[in-house]
C-alpha cells in the first residue's frame, strides 16, 4: 500500500494540481479501503494529515497518511473492517503527534519566556517537568582569548529577555570574549559577578548615542566574530540607520548574527558542539576574516570603474599638457605661416617654408615626448598638479616669427 502511494496519489489528482481536494481525497480513500466512507470521515482524515492546514492533501501528506494506513492494516484490529482501519490510522497519527509535542515542550520549558509559544492566539501553558541541564559547564577546546568577540545587543523592550537568555546560557556564553552596548554590558557584569576567568571586550555606548556604530567599527576591523542582537520589532528607533548598518555589516563580513531568541538558541547549540568537541570549523568567523560572496563581484566592478576613471584622467592630462604648450597650431605655426604669406621675395619665402617644416618636426617630437612622460608618470602613480612642462625648445619657439628665428641656433 505505502509503496504505491505516489502512483495512487497521481491517479486521483485529476487536475494535476499537486494536491487532493476533499472530493479527490474521498475517491482515493474509498479506493484504498474498498468501501464507501462518509464526508465526516474524510474530514477527520484531512484534519489529521493536512499538516499545512490549507484544506488540501499534498504528496508528502498523502504518503504519511498511507504509512499509518499500512500500520493500521497490519496491526491488531478490534474489528476487521475498513472503518476500524481508518480510525486506527488517525488515532495512531494523533498519538505520535501529541507525544512529539510533549517531548519538545518538556525540553524547551526553561525557555518558555523566551519563545512565547502560542496556542489558538494565546500563550500556551507548558507543564513544568524535571529536565536535564542543557547548559552544563565544560572545559572548552580553545580559550576565549583565541577567538574574536561575541557581541550582545538588545533594545529596551528586549533587555529583560536578554537577561533571561544570558542566565539560562551563562556557561556557554562565558566561553567567549563578550562585548556589547552599555546597558547590556552592565547586565553581563552583574550576571557574571564573582565568576572567575570571564573575558570582557570593549564596552560601547548606548545604541542611540553611537554604540551600534562602534560595534560596526569593531566588526569592520575584524574584532567581532558573531552577534546576538535581540531587536524590538514593535517599536520605532531613533537610531534605525545605525541598526541597519550594523546588521548589514554582519552580512558583508559573513559573521554569525542571531536576531531573535529562537535563532540564538540554535546558534548556541552549535557553539557548544564547536567548543566541546574541538570543531572550530563550525564557527569560522570567530577565527578568520570572512566576507559575503557578493563582495567579490562588487570589488571586480569597482576595479573596472577605477580603471575607467584612470584612463579618462590620463587622456585629460595629455590634452591639458599639449594644449598649454601652444604647439598644436595656436602658438608657433600661425606666426611662421604669417611670415611665409607676407614674404616679399622668393628666397625669403623658401627660407620661411624650410624653417616652418623644421618647427613642425621639432614640435611633433616634443609632443611625443610629453605624451610619453604623462604615460610614465601615470604608470608610476605620480600625480602632477601642473601640466607637464615642455622642454626649452618650445619656450624658445613659441610666439617667434621667421625673422626672429632666422639666424637663431638650429634655424640658420
Amino acid at each position: 500500500m505505502y509503496d504505491n502511494a505516489e502512483k495512487t496519489f497521481c491517479e486521483f489528482d485529476g487536475d494535476d494540481s499537486g494536491h487532493l481536494d476533499n472530493d479527490e481525497l474521498k475517491a482515493a480513500l474509498c479506493s484504498i479501503l474498498k468501501e464507501e466512507i462518509t464526508e465526516s470521515q474524510v474530514d477527520s482524515v484531512r484534519k489529521q494529515f493536512d499538516v499545512y492546514d490549507d484544506g488540501k492533501i499534498d504528496i508528502s501528506e498523502f504518503k504519511l497518511m498511507m504509512k499509518y494506513f499500512e500500520k493500521a492494516k497490519n496491526g491488531a484490529l478490534t474489528r476487521s473492517d475498513s472503518v476500524q482501519q481508518l480510525e486506527n490510522a488517525i488515532n495512531a497519527a494523533k498519538k505520535d503527534t501529541d507525544d512529539l509535542l510533549t517531548e519538545i515542550s518538556t525540553k524547551i520549558y526553561p525557555f518558555r519566556d523566551l519563545l512565547c509559544i502560542q496556542k489558538d492566539g494565546e500563550d500556551a501553558e507548558l507543564v513544568a517537568t524535571d529536565t536535564p541541564n542543557h547548559d552544563d559547564d565544560f572545559e572548552p577546546a580553545f580559550p576565549a582569548t583565541h577567538m574574536r568577540c561575541l557581541a550582545l545587543v538588545s533594545h529596551n523592550e528586549m533587555k529583560g529577555t536578554m537577561k533571561k537568555f544570558v542566565i539560562a546560557n551563562k556557561n556557554i556564553l562565558k566561553k567567549f570574549r563578550l562585548t556589547g552596548t552599555n546597558s547590556t554590558m552592565t547586565m553581563l557584569k552583574e550576571v557574571f559577578a564573582g565568576e572567575s576567568g570571564i573575558v570582557f571586550g570593549p564596552s560601547c555606548r548606548s545604541g542611540p548615542l553611537g554604540g551600534d556604530a562602534e560595534l560596526v567599527a569593531q566588526m569592520c576591523s575584524g574584532k567581532i566574530g558573531g552577534m546576538i542582537f535581540f531587536q524590538d520589532p514593535m517599536s520605532a528607533h531613533p537610531h534605525q540607520a545605525d541598526i541597519d548598518c550594523l546588521c548589514r555589516q554582519a552580512l558583508v563580513h559573513n559573521a554569525v548574527i542571531m536576531c531573535n531568541p529562537t535563532t540564538a538558541l540554535l546558534g548556541l547549540s552549535t557553539f557548544r558542539t564547536a567548543l566541546k568537541e574541538g570543531k572550530p570549523e563550525l564557527i569560522p568567523s570567530f577565527f578568520f576574516s570572512l566576507q559575503s560572496p557578493a563582495v567579490t563581484a562588487y570589488k571586480a566592478n569597482q576595479k573596472k570603474v577605477i580603471q575607467s576613471f584612470a584612463s579618462s584622467n590620463e587622456a585629460n592630462t595629455v590634452a591639458t599638457a599639449t594644449d598649454s604648450s601652444g604647439v598644436t597650431g595656436h602658438g608657433i605655426e600661425p606666426a611662421v605661416e604669417a611670415d611665409v604669406s607676407t614674404a616679399d621675395n622668393k628666397a625669403t619665402k623658401a627660407r620661411a617654408k624650410a624653417i616652418l617644416a623644421k618647427v613642425r618636426k621639432d614640435a611633433e617630437a616634443i609632443i611625443s615626448k610629453v605624451k610619453m612622460d604623462v604615460v610614465t608618470d601615470n604608470t608610476k602613480g605620480i600625480k602632477r598638479n601642473e601640466p607637464v612642462e615642455l622642454n626649452a625648445n618650445v619656450s624658445f619657439l613659441k610666439g617667434r616669427s621667421v625673422s626672429s628665428l632666422n639666424g637663431s641656433s638650429g634655424y640658420k
